[in-house]
């Protein structure tokens, strides 16, 4: 097995141990979560490059449902 499959593979574990999918929404009223259609933000090891997980932003029509919940 590589390193980066070994790491891989330990950071896929950590991840399900604390039941944090590695492609999760960051998108959310505080009481409502939305899929996140919108720009994938990586996250990457600094050890040796390998992907840790993904966090998807809003598009428009997220991003305005959000503000205006929030304005409420």
């Amino acid at each position: 097995m590589s390193t980066t499959t070994a790491s891989q593979s330990r950071i896929a574990d950590v991840l399900k141990s604390l039941r944090v999918d590695p492609r999760s929404s960051g998108v959310s009223t505080g009481s409502t979560w939305h899929p996140g259609s919108g720009e994938a933000l990586s996250s990457n090891s600094p050890v040796d490059g390998s992907l840790i997980g993904e966090v998807r932003g809003a598009d428009k029509k997220e991003y305005e449902a959000v503000v205006a919940q929030a304005q409420k």
